[in-house]
Order: structure tokens, then C-alpha cells, then sequence
């Protein structure tokens, strides 16, 4: 069989050769862009439905969160009605130094000295989980290496 695809190839002249050439290379560009493109499309597909998954998975983890903090609030009222017996608590937890709550004027506020931003965001973030805690306005100062913070809360 060689033999005879040999024998038609060399009964062939010099432009047929080409133009079956050309006709053989075509077709193989051809059918391989088609693969490409089939790949390419593929990879299209997946990709917007991974973006679909990431986003259903986003909606029921913001879900399962906001629930999360729900849970939270609703803890924190059960087991401390006193928004001071809530802060005070919170703030045995957290390694701060110096606490203080306070009043001035009418503004209920809250002062301490940390460490480290860690330590009091942390806090900060535990306090806004009870319902009836709103942080209207926070103060840092820098001394040497500690951080003295005030944070006023918000009237309700």
C-alpha cells in the first residue's frame, strides 16, 4: 500500500503536488482550530459556571454569617440585659490595660491603653455584636509603645 501512494505521488506533476499539499495542510489547519476553539469554548463554560458556584457560595456563607452574628446578639442580650455588664465583660476577655467607662456630658465612652491594634479591635468588633452598642467615634493616641483609645458610643 505504500508502494501504490508512493507511485500515485511521484505520477503526479509539480503543481497537483502543491495544490494537494496545500489542500492537506489546509484541512489540518482547519480541524485544528476547530479543536482550539472547542477547548477554548469548554474552558468558557466552566469558567462562568465556576463563577455562578463561587457566587452561590458567597450568598450562603454572607447568610450564614449575618445569621451567625444574629445568633450572637441575641446571646449577648439574653446573658448580659446591661449594656456596662456587657462591656465589662467583653473586656476581661482581651488583653488591654487601664479600662475605663465613663460618661462625659451625655456621651457614654470607653477608655483603655493596648498594645497592639489586635487586641483592641477585637474588642471593638465584640462590642458591635450587642445590638444596642454603636461606636460613634474612636480616638487613638501613640505613647511610646502602647495605644490609648477612646471610643465613644452612640446614643440610642
Amino acid at each position: 500500500m505504500q508502494n501504490n501512494i508512493l507511485q500515485l505521488w511521484s505520477a503526479l506533476k509539480a503543481y497537483e503536488r502543491k495544490t494537494l499539499l496545500i489542500a492537506v495542510t489546509t484541512i489540518l489547519i482547519i480541524i485544528g482550530l476547530s479543536y482550539i476553539l472547542n477547548i477554548s469554548e469548554s474552558i468558557s463554560i466552566k469558567k462562568r459556571a465556576l463563577t455562578i458556584a463561587k457566587s452561590n457560595f458567597t450568598y450562603v456563607h454572607d447568610k450564614a454569617k449575618n445569621f451567625e452574628q444574629f445568633l450572637s446578639a441575641q446571646q449577648a442580650l439574653r446573658d448580659f440585659p446591661s449594656v456596662p455588664e456587657f462591656i465589662l465583660a467583653k473586656s476581661k476577655g482581651i488583653e488591654i490595660l487601664d479600662f475605663q467607662l465613663g460618661e462625659e456630658g451625655d456621651r457614654t465612652f470607653i477608655s483603655f491603653k493596648a498594645k497592639s491594634a489586635l487586641n483592641y479591635s477585637e474588642f471593638l468588633e465584640s462590642l458591635s455584636l450587642h445590638p444596642a452598642i454603636s461606636l460613634e467615634t474612636l480616638e487613638v493616641v501613640f505613647e511610646d509603645n502602647l495605644q490609648i483609645t477612646k471610643v465613644y458610643l452612640a446614643s440610642n
